[in-house]
């Protein structure tokens, strides 16, 4: 549990002193109890909150698709998709990606191949897919 007196403000969380030494739950709360506001509701996009955060991550589930009489259902989950940025990751636009099996498993994966040359079409939005709606 995180208290309003949070060691991480919305102010020091932006430091790379506060990125460096602090977890990124511990941060995200912090941010969090700074940005609520009187109806509990935090009004904000994912980029500026990995801005914020010192992060770009974006993490997309797979599950089975399920036809339950004429009702598309979301199924088992399949796959978790990570994509993280790394300025090292020249050779995949900047990302670097892992891939998970349903139960949390690490998966073998070649990202150039695997992930990559699918995302080169988003390259004009930084190689992502997801958008808010």
């Amino acid at each position: 549990m995180v208290s309003r007196t949070s060691p991480c403000s919305a102010s020091s969380c932006s430091s790379r002193s506060e990125v460096a030494f602090k977890r990124v739950d511990e941060r995200l709360a912090g941010w969090l109890l700074d940005e609520v506001s009187s109806t509990d509701v935090v009004h904000t996009t994912h980029e500026r909150l990995a801005q914020h955060l010192g992060t770009a991550r974006e993490v997309v589930p797979f599950h089975e698709v399920k036809d339950e009489g004429g009702m598309v259902q979301e199924g088992a989950l399949r796959m978790v998709a990570v994509m993280e940025r790394k300025a090292s990751a020249k050779d995949t636009g900047g990302w670097s990606w892992a891939a998970f099996d349903g139960q949390g498993k690490a998966m073998a994966i070649d990202a150039k191949t695997a992930c990559f040359t699918c995302h080169v079409p988003k390259q004009d939005r930084s190689y992502v897919f997801s958008e808010w709606r």
